[in-house]
């Protein structure tokens, strides 16, 4: 089969080995090459039916052939494009695609030096696929109605320019996204701490490497003496994080950096 004449089949082709499945072709790789080649497809029915049914496009075979290539090809090809969609929104390429709305939070999430939460699961590899979506799949991108429209208010705003700095979540971040991934690993489940001097009349446990610790206090982290023998750090708050009264970043910072006001002052939360 000539493939030249469709450069981006013969590219989807190629990708999957020619015919056969390459080691490493995932299910969106095959719903590029699935999508594009029913696109050509598509195609030479409607070209079939336009040179060979010229004069006769009301026959029983040209109906056939109209509703194939009119109807039930594009039907499954929208069903692969939206397959395909879903799962690359996932990916950090394309979150990052928004510029310069997202390039604060992906110039942080890549820089070494960074002490960010999101920084510190990306360049540990704490989120080994998807890094964007791991977190923040429980407030809007499973597909439901309101982060469509969310999505398209997304899309509007980056088209004309009213998006502003620093963008705002529509929703308090759920520790359930953090606590799917730690609860129950080891790591979390025993984690030690002191008590450490009191912040507003309450003692606060944090991990302490030495004889001092940084702890946020009134919105400022300050350095404290570590005091008192070690305790399971999460074991006492557990009911506070699962009811989100107490944020998992009050203890552990912010997760993203809060950019400095931009030019942009239209829209607010995008």
């Amino acid at each position: 089969m000539n493939l030249t004449l469709f450069p981006l089949v013969a590219e989807a082709f190629a990708a999957t080995g020619g015919g056969g499945l390459q080691e490493g072709t995932t299910g969106v790789d095959l719903a590029k090459a699935l999508g594009l080649g029913l696109g050509a497809l598509t195609l030479v029915l409607i070209l079939f039916v336009l040179f060979y049914h010229r004069g006769s496009l009301f026959s029983q075979t040209a109906k056939w052939l109209h509703l194939m290539s009119l109807c039930v090809i594009p039907i499954c090809i929208l069903f692969l494009g939206n397959f395909v969609a879903y799962e690359e929104a996932k990916e950090l390429s394309f979150c990052a695609s928004c510029h310069p709305v997202m390039d604060p939070y992906v110039d942080d999430l890549k820089n070494a030096k960074s002490e960010t939460l999101a920084a510190k699961h990306y360049k540990n590899r704490r989120i080994q696929e998807a890094p964007c979506y791991a977190c923040h799949v429980g407030y809007g991108i499973h597909g439901t109605g309101k982060a469509k429209m969310n999505g398209l208010i997304h899309l509007y705003k980056f088209v004309t320019k009213t998006w502003a700095h620093p963008i705002k979540l529509y929703e308090d971040f759920s520790n359930s996204n953090c606590l799917r991934c730690h609860m129950g690993a080891k790591s979390f489940e025993e984690a030690k701490a002191k008590t450490i001097a009191e912040c507003n009349g309450e003692e606060v446990r944090v991990e302490c490497k030495g004889k001092e610790a940084k702890v946020k206090c009134d919105g400022k982290e300050v350095k404290v003496a570590c005091k008192g023998e070690e305790a399971k750090v999460h074991e006492g708050v557990m009911e506070l994080l699962i009811s989100n009264d107490m944020p998992c970043t009050d203890c552990h910072g912010r997760a993203h950096p809060e950019p400095a006001v931009a030019e942009n002052t239209g829209g607010g939360k995008t």
